[in-house]
């Protein structure tokens, strides 16, 4: 066990990895907050996609406009709700029993700072805007999506091995089952 993660004060200590032999941290396909991060990696793709094209026809009309308005608060609210139990769930009990890497703090308060700057400009569109407000979009669009994919990328198998390392399947599944419920039931994410 690497001492950087272990809590001296702490009576748990990482033994809990056989307990998730068959959905190790090797098979994130297999793991919901994965599949959740997978989620966001597409979503911020597909929405890059959606906006290049949008922006090569030259025109931003009504409904161009309320479907990227409606797109932003659906995803923008999704990721926000995730990030908020994150850090008021799951982070809490995660620094019980660890020393959770600040750099995946920092790389969500990344994540948040670009999603910022999309909310502005998402925010400030009309229809009838000047195309360059959509190469805007576009291009800080571009800019979130690299980040997602990098900041969830780097994240993903350290956090896994750790959360595997540190709790029991039990509790695992406990937690991420209050998550689920959490999200399910959070007004941003609808």
């Amino acid at each position: 066990a690497n001492p950087m993660y272990i809590l001296p004060e702490n009576p748990y200590r990482p033994f809990h990895l056989a307990e998730w032999e068959v959905h190790s941290p090797q098979h994130l396909n297999e793991n919901a907050w994965a599949l959740a991060n997978n989620a966001h990696r597409i979503e911020a793709k597909m929405m890059k996609e959606a906006l290049q094209s949008i922006a090569s026809r030259g025109e931003t009309l009504p409904w161009i406009v309320a479907a990227i308005k409606s797109f932003w608060k659906g995803h923008g609210g999704w990721v926000m709700s995730r990030f908020d139990i994150f850090q008021n769930y799951s982070l809490p009990l995660l620094e019980k029993r660890l020393r959770y890497p600040a750099s995946f703090l920092e790389a969500w308060a990344e994540i948040i700072k670009k999603m910022e700057n999309i909310s502005m400009l998402v925010d400030d569109m009309s229809p009838g805007d000047a195309i360059w407000t959509l190469y805007d979009l576009h291009d800080a669009w571009a800019v979130y999506e690299e980040t997602v994919t990098r900041n969830l990328r780097l994240q993903e198998p350290v956090a896994m091995i750790l959360f595997h390392a540190y709790f029991s399947r039990a509790e695992g599944d406990k937690i991420v089952k209050e998550e689920l419920r959490r999200m399910s039931s959070n007004s941003r994410c609808l």
